[in-house]
């Protein structure tokens, strides 16, 4: 039933606090796991946890994630417009800085020295004189002719090296980092530098099978696949209800903004708050959720999205869940909708949705959301490091049920 309510308040998470549909997701892990953040079109610093390392990614076709070796945009960058299970040593703890935009086909139509998609060293293990290379082809010069000992290549491109000049010569392969080149140490004269998809690959042809005299007895293949159109037909079905009742919420938030403005003007601040910020927000809605904040004390990050962050805490010497904005969101208007949301969300009352326990703040930029901790974590982790024997369809079943009671 933990996980079931973890559900629940996720989806809720979602409705209440409408983020367009992400464009790329990061991650701290290779493959696609660990704490990972949806981003919508976005540049900017890249914050803690994420400047420690940014380990894979997903991006939308017709987009494109670019990191950058410095903060503003500054020094060697890469470019990614395919989904990348590992970013490879180059740049897995390098980037500080990035943009998500439309892609532009940058390394191809507009290769520069500042493209940093393979690196070649003068000695062996990744030492030595370095030097960055964009794709392309080219001949090495004094004093890297014939002097490279290793190589990083960037995963999914392919550096051919060649010992002689202009591509010439014989010729070997690096899809992957080679901290030492064998008979090729200090032999290298010149290179040509590809995407790996770039590779011609012959189709295979394919015949369909002949058409059977009689119609097939069923199997349990095919009750098999009868159940799972059962089960994504009512996944389905949730997943609209769940836009419907989004809908809903989006309205009431409007109507509460709007409400909260008109009763607002001309009023007194309850609260003393130490910046011209607090002129513009009213925290009149959750007054009366104001807790002590020196109980309060942090302790590990669990979460985070486009907008905010999650931490594990304890209130009191109870384990907690607590949600703080962004640094980056907490502007006035995002204040003010955080404001609304903890607001709704204090308001619904259901075993089924995770509960608000309150909120505290000293100015409005350190607001805080304190809120029932979920024992078994995110649904999405817990399937993914739990086989399908240790959480098996009846208890999945259990959780969509769960979740229909607490939008009904």
């Amino acid at each position: 039933m933990a996980v079931a309510v973890v559900v629940v308040g996720l989806l809720l998470g979602v409705v209440v606090s409408p983020i367009a549909a992400a464009v790329a997701t990061i991650y701290l892990e290779a493959n696609y796991s660990g704490l990972s953040l949806d981003l919508d079109v976005f540049s900017g610093n890249a914050s803690l946890p994420w400047s420690l390392g940014i380990a894979s990614l997903r991006i939308s076709p017709g987009y494109e994630v670019v990191g950058y070796e410095a903060p503003a945009f500054q020094g060697y960058y890469m470019v990614w417009d395919e989904d990348a299970p590992s970013l490879g040593s180059i740049w897995s703890s390098r980037i500080l800085s990035f943009k998500v935009r439309p892609v532009t086909n940058d390394l191809v139509l507009s290769p520069n020295n500042l493209q940093n998609v393979v690196s070649v060293y003068q000695a062996s293990n990744f030492s030595g004189q370095r030097r960055s290379l964009h794709l392309g082809k080219a001949t090495f010069n004094s004093p890297l002719a014939r002097a490279v000992m290793s190589i990083k290549v960037t995963p999914g491109y392919l550096f051919v090296a060649f010992d002689g000049p202009d591509q010439s010569g014989k010729s070997t392969s690096f899809a992957a980092d080679a901290e030492a080149l064998a008979t090729w140490d200090a032999r290298i004269l010149s290179y040509d530098l590809r995407r790996v998809s770039n590779a011609t690959v012959t189709p295979a042809t394919l015949v369909p099978p002949p058409r059977p005299s009689t119609p097939p007895t069923p199997t349990s293949t095919d009750e098999a696949t009868n159940y799972t159109t059962i089960i994504l037909v009512c996944t389905a079905a949730v997943v609209v209800l769940v836009g419907l009742v989004g809908l809903c919420l989006l309205r009431r938030i409007k109507a509460a903004k709007s409400k909260g403005t008109s009763t607002s003007q001309g009023a007194t601040s309850r609260h003393s708050q130490d910046e011209s910020a607090s002129l513009a927000i009213s925290f009149d809605a959750i007054y009366k959720l104001a807790l002590d904040g020196s109980l309060l004390s942090l302790e590990q990050l669990i979460g985070c999205g486009a907008y905010a962050e999650v931490w594990r805490a304890s209130f009191q010497s109870q384990p907690v869940a607590v949600k703080t904005l962004l640094s980056n969101r907490a502007t006035n208007q995002g204040i003010s909708d955080f404001v609304h949301e903890i607001a709704l969300m204090a308001s619904f009352d259901s075993p089924y949705i995770v509960r608000v326990l309150g909120a505290t703040w000293h100015r409005p930029s350190d607001l805080k959301c304190i809120m029932e901790l979920m024992n078994l974590g995110d649904l999405k982790d817990y399937l993914a490091h739990h086989s399908p024997s240790a959480y098996p369809w009846s208890q999945k079943l259990a959780a969509i049920q769960a979740i229909a009671n607490a939008l009904v």
